[in-house]
């Protein structure tokens, strides 16, 4: 009987912790993502750059018009400018940015989208 109430017990905290993690980790819709605002394209230079919000947000760094990387952070401003010293990413000529919430999920719904359209292919700087 002990051990009826125990698996019992274990199999709702196991169900409370799986719906609680389900909820921190909900796929942003494709409907979200696709209602970013996105600033201009810029050219990727130190001093653009640092006219980026420190605001949590996305990214897309590309050269020749091909995507190289697409990136998310807490701080735009600095994680866009950690890209200038990353050896296949500083090749960018132009990167443009959005700001938004929960930023690391809208920037994997970005790769996914990013992979359909390519053959499941990954940017170049994130084929690692």
């Amino acid at each position: 009987m002990v051990y009826t109430t125990l698996s019992a017990k274990l199999h709702s905290d196991k169900i409370a912790i799986f719906k609680e993690v389900n909820e921190k980790f909900k796929c942003v819709s494709d409907e979200a993502v696709n209602e970013l605002n996105w600033s201009p394209w810029l050219d990727f230079n130190s001093e653009n750059i640092r006219n980026v919000i420190e605001s949590e947000g996305v990214y897309k760094i590309h050269a020749g018009m091909k995507i190289l990387f697409i990136g998310s952070g807490q701080n735009l401003r600095e994680s866009i400018l950690i890209c200038l010293s990353d050896p296949c990413r500083n090749k960018a000529k132009r990167f443009s940015y959005a700001i938004t919430a929960a930023s690391d999920e809208v920037q994997e719904q970005l790769v996914i989208e990013y992979r359909k359209k390519h053959n499941d292919k990954l940017p170049e700087c994130m084929e690692n």
